[in-house]
């Protein structure tokens, strides 16, 4: 090593060499130093290793040191995030819905006994999942938000054929905007 003037410096007198055992990769995740272990899923549903590596997470977070922590990242946290963020859409639309039917029908009361049908809507997505083995995913809460956009439409319709005084006889006559002009006017 050269010194200021060019001169030799023996590399003793600016630093201390003493052999140690360290991680040969060292990984940080927001600038603190972490240990990850890595694995994969195949032939199991994401949700079902996720709550196995939450048990073992559970346990061995008992023997940890002072100041460390256990933390699940990667494709288990993306899939939580996902979860709650159409939990919260799916009441968001079932909160739309109601507002909708409420403007539409005018009335709180009547808006709130056709809302009560969802829970029953909600019953049937968790039955048929049941029944065909499926799990909770993306695409099944999906569909269940989709599915609470369905009031509104039968409601109104229901309303409009009991005000029209319909009956299946009608139903089959040549001439329906006669039973209730509103609605043939508002739809062709």
């Amino acid at each position: 090593m050269n010194g200021p003037r060019g001169a030799s410096q023996i590399l003793s007198s600016v630093a201390t060499i003493h052999r140690s055992v360290a991680p040969a990769v060292v990984s940080h995740y927001n600038a603190t130093p972490v240990i990850d272990i890595f694995g994969s899923v195949e032939g199991a549903d994401l949700g079902h290793v996720a709550a196995q590596i939450e048990k073992i997470v559970a346990s061995a977070s008992k023997d940890l040191p002072k100041g460390s922590r256990i933390a699940v990242r990667g494709q288990v946290q993306t899939m939580k995030a996902s979860f709650n963020g159409l939990l919260i859409g799916l009441v968001a639309a079932i909160v739309l819905v109601y507002i909708l039917i409420v403007v539409n029908f005018q009335s709180l009361l009547d808006s709130f006994i056709i809302i009560t049908a969802l829970p029953g809507a909600l019953a049937g997505i968790v039955w048929m999942l049941f029944l065909t083995h499926t799990t909770v995913s993306v695409p099944a809460l999906t569909g269940a938000i989709m599915c609470m956009g369905s009031p509104p439409p039968t409601a109104y319709w229901s309303s409009a054929l009991r005000a029209s005084a319909w009956t299946p006889a009608t139903a089959l006559s040549k001439q329906p905007c006669k039973l209730d002009s509103r609605a043939c006017g508002r739809f062709s």
